[in-house]
């Protein structure tokens, strides 16, 4: 089984040997996810605002979040 998998960043912290993804890239990949394309995104926090996509199987966080009020506004749709 293969699945593809993209990246999203929303520059925040972008260092300058990362690659920059401009707006539309970002939005392509939020749309393509939203409709079942891609199945795996790599993504900072900022992908998880407004994504409204049913069908999510899990979230894996890196690190924890901060607080228990960011944890909940993460996992929660």
């Amino acid at each position: 089984m293969s699945w593809k998998a993209l990246y999203y960043h929303d520059h925040a912290q972008q260092t300058k040997t990362e690659t920059w993804q401009t707006l539309q890239d970002r939005e392509q990949i939020q749309l393509s996810f939203c409709a079942g394309k891609i199945k795996v995104v790599v993504a900072t926090v900022a992908f998880g605002m407004g994504v409204d996509a049913q069908g999510v199987r899990g979230v894996v966080h890196m690190t924890l979040p901060r607080s228990l009020e960011e944890y909940v506004q993460q996992v929660i749709c």
